[in-house]
């Protein structure tokens, strides 16, 4: 790279800090209007940052890329990550049995994908520099990454990763519509934290007895507090419960250690704590200030979350909270079984890159938060 060249690339970098606001403006209003006409959906896209380098922000992850040409020598590349590959495809063809995968997908699921990232490009490219302003024998300068998150009607629904050479943009500098700072511009941004409810104590043999539509009551809760957690801290916390999910119906919600298990089994009768909590729930950070002064919060949009079901910090059952009179108790809608095979191998993150045909490509290494519940973890040759 020659010194005029390393000049230019400089300059454009300190350029786009001082242009983030046209890029969320411009960019942001296109991909919306171009979500709207093509799925219908009013998707909500956040820029989260840009940068001329490859961002950390989106690699970690599995996406589905495809190249477009903008001229001989130019490309726009857009990546929709995998949960956003999953979500659109479900608002399209219906919510399966099992997620789409983008390794997997048929060749019907990766042509709406395709179409979808083309329709992207047609709604940006009219923002970009018109080729014929464009030496055509012009190789990229530089490249302008942008990591925008997707989010519908408080839905995550993944990201999109777009980028462009920098020699067809023509960003300007717009001032921020209002100057001043304040804590309180923070107060309904979201945060994402893990919310515990309660526990029990169940033998062996009850947890593999767990079958959909049983009443787990959780005997170590208590309706008006919940624990919040951020890593290894946690913090008890007072609310207002939610009287739609009080059930008031006959015997549901009995203790689930009423059932009945053989004495001359001792493997079935080894007591374990299965413990109850959200999958992961957003917050307003103005309801963690709250939380974190002590008041008595009302939180009633966690109630939507659905409740994972856990012994050993590997889910083994989910469903919906209930009330049961002064304590907790969960719904049972889904049992995980335990694996055929245990595999010690990570996942390996990939691109699937769609062009002409799809290719592959491995950006690098992730594992999984939490693994499914296995009873072998229970080895009897295992200290208990």
């Amino acid at each position: 790279m020659n010194s005029t060249l390393e000049q230019t690339t400089t300059d454009f970098s300190k350029h786009l800090r001082k242009t983030y606001n046209w890029f969320s403006s411009v960019f942001v209003k296109k991909l919306q209007e171009a979500c709207l006409e093509f799925f219908g959906l009013d998707l909500d896209f956040k820029l989260f940052s840009i940068s001329e380098n490859s961002n950390v922000l989106f690699k970690g992850d599995r996406y589905f890329v495809t190249r477009i040409k903008y001229n001989k020598n130019l490309d726009v590349t857009i990546r929709l990550s995998q949960v956003a590959v999953n979500k659109l495809l479900d608002e399209t063809l219906g919510k399966g049995e099992a997620p789409f995968v983008i390794e997997d997908l048929s060749e019907l699921e990766a042509k709406i994908i395709t179409s979808f990232n083309d329709f992207l490009y047609s709604g940006i490219k009219k923002v970009l520099v018109t080729e014929d302003k464009i030496d055509k024998s012009e190789l990229p300068k530089s490249l302008c990454h942008m990591v925008f998150y997707i989010d519908f009607q408080g839905i995550d629904f993944g990201k999109l990763v777009i980028t462009i050479p920098t020699n067809i943009l023509l960003p300007q500098e717009v001032a921020p519509a209002n100057e001043e700072f304040s804590l309180k511009d923070f107060k309904n941004s979201k945060t994402e934290l893990k919310i515990k409810v309660g526990a029990s104590k169940l033998s062996l043999g009850e947890v593999k007895g767990i079958q959909p539509d049983d009443i787990l009551l959780l005997e170590d809760s208590d309706i008006y507090t919940m624990t919040i957690c951020n890593g290894a801290e946690e913090l008890k916390f007072k609310l207002n419960p939610d009287p739609s999910i009080i059930l008031n119906t006959g015997n549901e919600g009995e203790d689930m250690t009423e059932n009945t298990v053989s004495a001359a089994n001792m493997w079935d009768s080894i007591q374990v704590d299965i413990n109850a909590e959200f999958e992961k729930v957003k917050i307003s950070l103005g309801e963690l200030k709250q939380i974190s002064e002590g008041l008595v919060v009302d939180i009633g949009s966690i109630y939507d979350n659905r409740i994972d079901l856990k012994v050993e910090n590997k889910i083994v059952a989910r469903g919906e909270l209930v009330i049961i009179n002064d304590r907790y108790g969960v719904r049972v809608d889904e049992v995980i079984h335990e694996p055929e095979e245990e595999q010690d191998i990570p996942l390996q993150s990939q691109e699937s890159v769609h062009v002409a045909q799809p290719v592959k490509e491995q950006i690098n290494e992730q594992e999984f938060e939490d693994d499914d519940f296995n009873y072998d973890d229970f080895d009897e040759n295992n200290e208990i």
